[in-house]
């Protein structure tokens, strides 16, 4: 739902061109999502291993030399640029922005979804009259008490899209095989072996972009109703 979120902060539409700057978890799961909403993804990452995972996804086109970024994203848009640039990259990198402001076209849309510095040159920035948003976390009602403790909902007709809904239709979406976790996320480790899944993430492979903590159960859900 947080990749959710961030693809709502989008507002894509359908047959737009997004340019996706981090292919992690979140980077390749929102790229799913910017497909199932009509949108053509062009994804960057420094990994090689990464990009090759977006590929083997059906990612429309993925580069892992930034250094070609304006030449592919050229190629991409007939030298438009891209409508929008969703960067999910965490990284100390100061030119990751720049990177966002140079490859999406005039009037065109930057999110913030991963951490990252913001120092930029703002005359690109200010000539192609950029928007810049940020998105964070899962959706309207985060960090509200009201409603993440005491169950005040939203009222539907005004926000569409809250938290809660936002989980929900993430799980439509996996339970109609929209979105494919299996190769996003392949390896698995029992509840109780939690703290060993961890340091997978931390000392494994640099390919690896995330996990499955399997909750097993000797009831279902179906007997306890």
């Amino acid at each position: 739902s947080i990749a959710m979120q961030a693809v709502r902060r989008t507002e894509v539409a359908l047959g737009e061109s997004v340019a996706v700057i981090g292919l992690g978890l979140l980077g390749l799961i929102s790229t799913k999502m910017l497909q199932c909403s009509g949108a053509r993804v062009i994804g960057f990452d420094i990994d090689e291993g990464r990009v090759r995972k977006a590929i083997e996804l059906g990612i429309d086109e993925a580069i892992h030399n930034t250094v070609e970024k304006k030449k592919a994203v050229d190629q991409f848009t007939g030298r438009m640029g891209v409508d929008i640039c969703l960067v999910a990259a965490s990284s100390e990198d100061g030119d990751i922005l720049q990177m966002a402001t140079e490859i999406t076209r005039k009037k065109g849309r930057i999110v913030i979804l991963g951490l990252i510095p913001m120092n930029f040159d703002r005359n690109p920035f200010l000539k192609k009259e950029l928007d810049i948003v940020a998105s964070i976390s899962y959706g309207p009602g985060r960090y509200d008490d009201r409603y993440e403790e005491k169950g005040f909902d939203y009222p539907y007709a005004y926000v569409r899209w809250t938290e809660k809904r936002n989980m929900e239709e993430y799980l439509r979406l996996l339970a109609e095989k929209k979105i494919d976790l299996s190769m996003i996320a392949s390896e698995e480790f029992d509840l109780e072996h939690a703290v060993d899944a961890y340091d997978f993430l931390q000392n494994g492979s640099a390919e690896s972009t995330g996990i499955f903590i399997n909750y097993a159960s000797d009831s279902s859900l179906q007997e306890k109703s």
